[in-house]
Formats: C-alpha cells, structure tokens, sequence
C-alpha cells in the first residue's frame, strides 16, 4: 500500500514538473512585442513629406486593438484612412498626404501583443523649417503669431461681454433686484414693475443669446486655427470631434456649453415666477442655483487658459482664476444692469425713483466692495504666479498687457469709491430729510451716480478687451528664453537638475545632471531613461536613453510635438545595482 502510494506520488510530481516546464516553455513562446524601429526614425528631421509613416516590431502582433495616429502641434490628427498591418503582422503603418506642410509632427500609437499586453508610445519629427513657438518679447521678429485675428478678437471680446453680463444678471437679480422690486413696503405700481421686469430679463436673454452664438463660434475659431483651415474648413463633424475629445480646451469648452445650456434653462424657468408674488422665493432659489452653475462655468474658462498650466498648486492657481472671473462678472455685469435700470426709470415719477435707487445702490455698494476686494486678492496671486520679475511688464506682451489692465482697473476702482464714500452717504441723507429740496437733492445725486456709473461700465468693457489680448499671449513666467527651464529636485543624498533647451515646440535638447551631497557630477550611471508624456493629451508616453556627456550631464534629444504641459519622469539606475530611482518633473511648453 505505501508502494503504490509512493508511486501514484512520483508520477504526480512528474507530471506537475512536466506541465510547469511546458507552461514556461509556451509563455516564452507567447512573446512580449517590443518596436524595433520607425520611418521615418524618431526625432528625425525631414525635407519632405514621409507619405506613409510604418512601425517595425520584432515580432508579430494582434489585429485587433492597434493603431497609428499623426497629429499636427495642436494636437489634431492629419493622417489617411485608418492604420494598416502588414501580411507578416510585424508592421503597423498609416499614410499621410504628400504634400504635409512644414512643422512639428507626433506619431502615437498601440499595439496588443501575441500575449495579450497592450504596449504603445509616441514619438516625433519634423518636416522642412523647424517650427518656433518662441516667447512674446518686445522686439522681437515673428512674434506676431500671438496676436489674435481680427475676427477671434472681436468674437473673445464679445463672449467675455457676455459672459459678464449673464452671470451678473444672477448675481444682480438675487442679491439686488429681486429683494427690493418684491419689498412691499415701497409699494411699487404695476407700471414701474412691470418696466423693470421687461429691461431686466430683455437684458439677460440677449446676454445668454450671445454668449451661446460666440460660444459656439469660439469653437469654430480654435478648430481653424488647431486644424490650419478656415472657418468653414473646421465646420465639420471629424474636426469638431478631435477638437472637443482630444484637446484640454475641447473638453472645457463642452463642459462650459452644457453649463451655459443648463442656465439657460434655469433663467426660462425663473422668467415663469417673477410675476407670481408667491413664488418670489422660489425665483431666489432658482438665481442663487444660476450664481452656482456659474462658478463651474468659470472654471471651465479657467481651466482651458493660463491657470491650467501652473506646475505647483494648479488647484489654487484655478481656484483663485475662477474666483477672479466671477468676482469680475458680478460686479461688472452688475454695472450694465444698474445703468439700464436707472435709464428705465427716468419717466417714473422722482419720489418712486428716489426711494427705489435708494434701497438698491447701498445693496450694490456692498456688493461691490465685495467683489473688489476678491478681484485685488485674487488678482495679486495671478500676477504673482504668472509675473517672474518686475522687468517683465515691459519685456514681454503678457507683461504689457497686465499693466495695461491693472492701469486701467485704477481709475475704475476710484470711481467705485466715489460711489461708495460720497454718493452713498449723501443719497441717504436727503432720503432720510422730507421736503422737495431734499427730494431735488437726492434726484441731482442720482444723476451724477449715473453719469460714474456709465463710465464704469465703458471702463470695464475696454478692460475685457484687453483681457482678449492678455490670454492669448503666454504668461510671461513661461516666456523662457533660450537657455530654457532648469528644474531642481532635491533628494535626501543626492540632486537632480533636468535642463530643457530651448523648450519651445519642435526638437528640444534635454540634459539630466545628477549630483552628490558636495555637489560633484554623478557620471557612472548605468542608465538614465526618460519616459516623457504629454499630460494635456491622452497619449502614452515616449521613452529616450540619456547618454553621458562632456560636460558631467546625461543627454538626449526629443521632439516635443505640442504646447502644454509635459512631463518627465527620469528612471536613475546606479551602476553594479538593479535599485533604480524615478525623479518626476512637470513643465509647461509655450
């Protein structure tokens, strides 16, 4: 019995080691593809057009869940039909037209092993004159390329317009109007109502009208300039899609335009209640709703612009940018409405005027006070961020432009003292004494507050457009020149620098220095190896091989297809160890 036993045991033990050597054996032969080599080759510079770009692995790979993509620098595809293997399955390929302008190129692509993985990375090249996408300094040539066109300015400009007024007309009507129009004790005629309803709410329709139709046109500018075409060139359904689905401005711009959909909705509602007493608080809630939708609608804005590509505290960097907007629209949308609602009541009668105004400057000087102190709060920390030195308010166009707008933003926030310090008190005094001087006294104020009111609302609509010209240039903390970026990380036995040159679009030389504690060049690294990925768009990462160098530092060369923000994760390797090191550094392209 223990014979047989033992026998049954061994044959078991047989058995096992056969079938774990055969395991072994097919998973060896169910291999891990790994792309041999590309054409044309990565970082390659070309004097024309490929016409097909082909990807070598060394062994083949599955049909099913492959591809090949060409982008242009913003990020839009511009390849023929769809990715190609070969009968073999070693090679991946996809055409590309013949006549491919020149510029910088990106080639992405995924590939499924025989076993199943899934591998994939991207790389670039360029073809003719290398692309420049050089920093906004003054006197320099070719640096007209950052000035918007005639056509997107006009459109920017009237978009932020109505933006502004939109979202202040939330604002305006729940902490302002509303409460006091609804206020039984000014005993308002149906008349005067009636009046201010029509103006207000005529108003905010044409505001969030615009603000669709310049939405929707934006979208089309950004398609012509991301695809190089025309207008009407974008207006297609493959080019809107890349757009929307593939770039950080696109996904932004259809979370906004859900949100300007959904307010909309929400002020077709509240038109329903405003002549319905009983459902005064119900129109309050629906406003104060509107004012949150349009904090997410500020930071969608945020989001798609300079904010987005801060390197450390992007949420505060976006936080305090939304914050900035709304404060902005609700004191400077607020004006528009004030002036036309004082210019509506000019045929009422003096003393339903006179106690109306009075009830609703005192409610917009607090509001204002408010939103002021955001704005200034706000507003340093932008400049902060976003300004490396004083010089560049006169070295650079974003510098220029700040200045301008802060200059600008001076005398607006006078004439809003003026408001607040004199006109203010003096309103209430003659509204507090009787008689028909007092009243004379308090309509004579009324009209001089409209008058500052008037040129506080010109002021605000000159300091959007210089906004259009602001976010168009790149922050000047980004205007790098051209030694380009070095960043630092400190570790607790040794010190990493990663240079970047010139840290523009296009082919970049990029430099790894490590070094000890007394500060001396760490150059027996067995490898350095950079993965390098595009954060802004979803696309897997290059990996480059860093060779050491004359001068201590390891190099290697990588073609950065597209602005935004990338970033390197180095892998250290010491020599005689298999321990490495990952040191991840973030930095934005302008």
């Amino acid at each position: 019995m223990k014979t047989r036993t033992l026998l049954k045991t061994r044959q078991f033990t047989r058995t096992g080691v056969t079938s774990l050597v055969f395991l072994f054996l097919t998973v060896g032969l169910m291999g891990h593809a790994t792309l041999l080599n590309t054409v044309p080759p990565a970082n390659s510079r070309l004097e024309k057009s490929p016409g097909k770009v082909e990807l070598h692995f060394n062994e083949g790979i599955e049909a099913i869940f492959n591809g090949v993509m060409v982008l242009n620098r913003n990020g839009l595809p511009i390849h023929e039909g769809e990715s190609e293997l070969s009968k073999n399955r070693k090679v991946l390929s996809v055409g590309v037209r013949e006549d491919l302008p020149q510029g910088i190129y990106t080639v992405t692509w995924k590939a499924t092993s025989s076993d199943g993985h899934q591998i994939g990375g991207n790389f670039g090249f360029s073809v003719g004159e290398e692309f420049q996408a050089s920093g906004m300094v003054v006197g320099e040539s070719g640096g007209q390329s950052d000035w918007p066109g005639a056509g997107l300015a006009v459109n920017r400009w009237l978009y932020l317009l109505a933006m502004m007024m939109f979202v202040g007309g939330f604002t305006f009507g729940a902490v302002i109007l509303l409460p006091v129009v609804k206020n039984p004790s000014l005993e308002l005629s149906s008349e005067v109502s009636g009046e201010v309803r029509r103006v207000f709410l005529r108003f905010f329709s044409w505001s969030w009208v615009i603000l669709l139709v310049t939405a929707v046109l934006n979208l089309l500018f950004k398609a012509a300039a991301m695809a190089d075409s025309t207008l009407l060139g974008a207006a297609n359904w493959a080019v809107l899609n890349a757009v929307v689905s593939m770039s950080q401005f696109g996904r932004m711009w259809g979370y906004g335009m859900v949100l300007i959909l959904l307010s909309g909705i929400l002020f077709w509602i509240y038109r329903r209640t405003w002549a319905s007493p009983q459902d005064s608080s119900k129109g309050l809630i629906l406003l104060y709703v509107g004012i949150a939708l349009s904090a997410f609608l500020m930071f969608t804005v945020s989001n798609s612009g300079h904010a987005a590509a801060v390197n450390e505290w992007k949420a505060v960097a976006l936080g305090t940018d939304s914050l900035h907007l709304l404060a902005t629209a609700m004191w400077v949308g607020g004006l528009f409405y004030l002036f036309l609602l004082m210019q509506s009541l000019r045929a009422a009668g003096p003393e339903i005027r006179a106690r109306l105004m009075g009830e609703i400057v005192p409610r917009f000087s607090r509001m204002a006070q408010f939103c002021v102190g955001t704005i200034l709060l706000t507003g340093a920390y932008t400049t902060w961020i976003h300004m490396p030195s004083w010089g560049a308010f006169v070295d650079t166009w974003y510098g220029i432009a700040l200045l301008t707008k802060i200059l600008l933003f001076l005398p607006l926030m006078a004439l809003g003292a003026v408001n607040l310090l004199v006109i203010k008190p003096q309103l209430r005094q003659n509204l507090v004494e009787q008689g028909e001087r007092a009243m004379e006294g308090a309509l004579g104020i009324l009209n001089r507050f409209r008058s500052l009111v008037q040129a506080e609302a010109a002021l605000g609509v000159v300091i959007l457009l210089v906004v259009v010209f602001l976010t168009n240039f790149p922050p000047a903390a980004t205007a790098a020149g051209p030694a380009g970026p070095s960043l630092v990380s400190n570790r607790s036995d040794f010190e990493v620098a990663l240079k970047i040159e010139p840290n523009q679009v296009g082919h970049n030389q990029i430099k790894v220095l490590v070094e000890d504690q007394n500060g001396n060049a760490i150059t027996d690294m067995s490898n350095v190896f950079l993965d390098i990925t595009m954060t802004d768009m979803d696309m897997p990462n290059q990996r480059n091989e860093a060779t050491l160098a004359s001068d201590g530092s390891y190099e290697t060369e990588a073609v950065l297809g597209m602005a935004g923000m990338w970033r390197f994760s180095v892998r250290l390797m010491a020599k005689d160890s298999s321990d490495s090191r990952t040191v991840i550094f973030d930095n934005y392209l302008p």
